[in-house]
This record gives C-alpha cells, sequence and structure tokens, in this order.
C-alpha cells in the first residue's frame, strides 16, 4: 500500500487578462524577464541553456522566496511549447515536477491557467508538509498573486506604448 505523500502539491491557476494570447505568451514564455514585472517577492533568474528558436530545450535557474523565511531553488526546462496556446516545463531542484501555461482567447482578452504539480524535494518542505502544508499553500497563492499583479500591470503598460505608437 502506498502512503499519502504530503509533499506532493498540485496547483492550478487561473486568470483573464485583457491582452491577446501572444502579448500574454510572449511575457511568460521569457523567464529570465520575470524579475522585471514580477514585484513583492524576491526572484533570480540565469539563464542556463538559450534553447531553441521556440523556447524548447531553454535551461533556466530560480531562486524564490515569498513570505515565509524560506527559499527555493530549483532549475526549469521548457519541453514543449506552441505559440501562443501552450508552454510546459520540467522542474528540478528544491521543487521537481512539472508546469503547464495554456492561453486561451476569451472575451476580448486571454483566460491564461498554470497548472503546477510539483514534489517539494527541500527538506524543510519535504519534512515540514505534515504540519506546514496549509502555510506552504498561503505561500504559493501570495506569490502567484505577486505574479497575476505584476503581469497585468506589465501588459497594461505594453497595451498603452502600442496605443501611444
Amino acid at each position: 500500500m502506498k502512503l499519502f505523500r504530503r509533499h506532493v502539491y498540485s496547483f492550478n491557476t487561473r486568470w483573464h487578462f485583457r491582452a491577446a494570447p501572444e502579448a500574454v505568451y510572449e511575457l511568460l514564455s521569457d523567464p529570465v524577464s520575470y524579475p522585471r514585472w514580477w514585484k513583492g517577492i524576491r526572484l533570480q533568474v540565469q539563464e542556463l541553456a538559450p534553447g531553441q528558436s521556440n523556447g524548447i530545450g531553454q535551461r533556466v535557474s530560480f531562486r524564490i522566496r515569498g513570505r515565509l523565511p524560506y527559499e527555493l531553488s530549483w532549475q526549469l526546462c521548457c519541453v514543449d511549447a506552441a505559440r501562443p496556446c501552450q508552454i510546459v516545463t520540467e522542474a528540478s531542484g528544491d521543487l521537481s515536477g512539472t508546469g503547464i501555461w495554456s492561453f486561451e482567447p476569451l472575451n476580448a482578452g486571454t483566460q491564461v491557467s498554470f497548472d503546477w504539480k510539483v514534489v517539494a524535494e527541500k527538506p524543510l518542505l519535504k519534512y515540514g508538509s505534515f504540519f506546514f502544508r496549509p502555510l506552504f499553500i498561503a505561500n504559493h497563492d501570495w506569490v502567484m498573486a505577486c505574479c497575476e499583479r505584476g503581469l497585468r500591470q506589465e501588459l497594461e503598460a505594453a497595451g498603452e506604448r502600442k496605443a501611444n505608437g
């Protein structure tokens, strides 16, 4: 009998933006640019390999800290991409697993879905999940809310620049 592993997390994030799928895809397919617009958290991103012109094979390292007093480090590799519909990534390090960004036109904008299924490999998360799981989930939700806010502001600013020629 396999025991339930509390350090396995499945997050499903949904957002709607008043921007074309291509515009949203462009920002989220460029993780090196995340620190420029993803404010409110401590985030460092370094490109390790550029990948192909479609992004497949791009490898980046992340160091991130949200509200809680711990930092996570992991590498992310783009394993599939279909512009402007989907980006599939694999993570390894303090978090290992798969992330899938999906972009669908909806109501004169874009419905964004992020499905993040990871195993917490960092000892604090792995062994502390039994007691602190709700805090870890709340921290993730807060980090993603910062992402949404920054992405929304970046898309609005890009729309204004485009409108002003």
